[in-house]
């Protein structure tokens, strides 16, 4: 199982949650940071972990691939 983080919970971070979760059986998302502590309650509300930092996700051992779903600007 390829397990993977999310950096951005807007509206593409949610599309590629949605993605990952419906459509690929062989990964799955376990959790996403935001910039904006707001978002934390609806990740936790996915079920998945709200790191508290890019940082902390990007350290967790078990993360395989870091999609990073950000702003152009």
């Amino acid at each position: 199982m390829i397990k993977m983080g999310i950096i951005g919970w807007g509206g593409m971070g949610h599309f590629h949650y949605r993605t990952v979760t419906n459509k690929i059986a062989r990964m799955e998302v376990k959790g996403a940071y935001d910039i904006n502590p707001e978002k934390k309650a609806d990740m936790l509300e996915t079920g998945i972990i709200a790191y508290d930092t890019a940082d902390a996700l990007l350290q967790d051992p078990e993360i395989d691939l870091v999609l990073v779903s950000t702003p152009n600007n």
